[in-house]
């Protein structure tokens, strides 16, 4: 999520980064997965779904939206083996 000094990045669920400085962005006109979009730190991995949304959601909507809906899709998701 992103407004003014409050950005966050969450992933499977989990906040995994926030920056509380900064001002919003003029547009959304370009996704790129590298550092600053500099072209330097690229990310190399797998994406299953970006979603944009024009307004602010809240933390738990954050948390509902990036985790998952079972503890079997969870594990299958990483590889794991339920006996």
């Amino acid at each position: 999520k992103y407004k003014d000094n409050d950005y966050s990045f969450w992933v499977n669920g989990f906040l995994v980064d926030i920056d509380t400085s900064g001002g919003s962005p003029l547009g959304l006109n370009t996704f790129e997965f590298d550092d600053g979009g500099s072209g330097g730190g690229n990310f190399y991995g797998n994406t299953k779904q970006i979603q944009y949304f024009d307004t602010a959601l809240t933390d738990t909507d954050l948390e509902e939206l990036t985790s998952w809906t079972s503890f079997n899709e969870m594990a299958e998701s990483q590889l794991y083996t339920i006996i």
